[in-house]
């Protein structure tokens, strides 16, 4: 006999986060509670240059599973300098 099917882990965040007594306020602080372990930040910068537009991508990292993730953070940033590259031949023709 099947018991129900699990649900996919996206619709029970969903369902959590959209509930009452818990939004999308209270699950970003409850997430930055872990901050120390993982954390970071990313944006774009745009900016005027010789008649066209300069984009600038920024990623930072802290935390002590960052230090310890620097291969993989080394890999991330090389994926990143393709996209971005990849984009600027893209924006260029």
């Amino acid at each position: 006999m099947a018991g129900p099917r699990p649900r996919p882990p996206a619709r029970l965040l969903e369902e959590f986060v959209g509930h009452l007594a818990y939004g999308i306020t209270q699950l970003r602080a409850g997430l930055e509670r872990f901050v120390f372990l993982l954390g970071g930040s990313d944006g774009f910068t745009l900016g005027p240059v010789d008649g066209g537009t300069h984009l600038v991508q920024t990623e930072t990292y802290r935390g002590l599973l960052a230090r310890m993730s620097a291969k993989t953070i080394s890999a991330t940033h090389a994926k990143f300098q393709e996209l971005n590259q990849a984009l600027k031949q893209k924006a260029e023709g």
